[in-house]
């Protein structure tokens, strides 16, 4: 029996008249955003956001919270970096010193203190103690490590890390981290090592800053765990009690640019 053939109907097929559907247009700035994290997320890594977060007195944390953090530090970086180069302009030279990033602080509304290199790197110590810890569990007839209540290790770290004055953020890695960004903002000229220890002392503060609210954020919605909402209204409270400057970091913040 011969089959009847297909008759037309009056729908249209997804996609026909050429238009590229709207989560389509979204879709490139997610991909954008993406490759931002991936491209910079090893020179700020989720173990050095930890760090800071736990000297701001945050016992838990949520996965978004990481990038959240990253993409603030993206920001402020950027912002001061292209502050500085215009005092770095101003003052004819080719090298940014650490006096155009004293500057360019100032005129966000940031008063940064004395630069030195003290008390060494956190880090550095925290990864000694947990690779003997780890030797010694593994050697032939010890017993296998204590596990301790949830809680009790992240106090230990918060205690630690706020009775210490040390970097929490690798120095290497963080100025790699400043020399990517100037690239991709364009900006001439290098950096000075004493200028990226003045950024890294900023960008510690205030992350630190901004961890302590989020946490009392977390903890007026009776939970322990800090969200990524917890971070944003910690933001904007922040900004709108520093004033002047804030408003090029909410640019740079904005979904456009991450």
């Amino acid at each position: 029996m011969a089959r009847k053939p297909a008759t037309k109907t009056g729908r249209k097929r997804v996609g026909a008249s050429g238009k590229k559907p709207a989560a389509a247009k979204s879709g490139a700035k997610r991909h954008q955003a993406l490759a931002l994290r991936k491209e910079f997320s090893q020179e700020l890594t989720d173990p050095a956001i930890r760090r800071v977060l736990r000297r701001g007195g945050v016992k838990r944390i949520s996965k978004p919270a990481y990038n959240e953090m990253r993409r603030i530090a993206f920001a402020e970086l950027s912002n001061v970096l292209i502050k500085a180069e215009v005092f770095m302009v101003q003052g004819k030279r080719t090298n940014m010193r650490a006096k155009d990033i004293v500057a360019a602080l100032k005129k966000v509304g940031v008063h940064l203190g004395a630069v030195d290199n003290v008390g060494g790197e956190v880090f550095s110590a925290a990864k000694k103690a947990s690779d003997a810890v780890h030797k010694k569990v593994h050697k032939a007839g010890v017993k296998k490590a204590h596990k301790f209540k949830p809680g009790t290790v992240a106090l230990r770290e918060i205690v630690k890390l706020q009775k210490s004055d040390a970097h929490v953020i690798p120095r290497a890695p963080f100025a790699r981290l400043v020399q990517g960004l100037a690239a991709r903002d364009h900006l001439t000229g290098k950096i000075s090592l004493k200028a990226v220890e003045c950024l890294r002392l900023f960008l510690e503060n205030q992350l630190v800053s901004i961890a302590e609210s989020a946490n009392l954020e977390a903890l007026h919605a009776k939970r322990v765990t800090v969200m990524e909402k917890d971070i944003r209204i910690a933001l904007r409270v922040k900004c709108a009690a520093r004033g002047s400057g804030c408003g090029d970091i909410h640019g740079f913040w904005s979904e456009s640019q991450f």
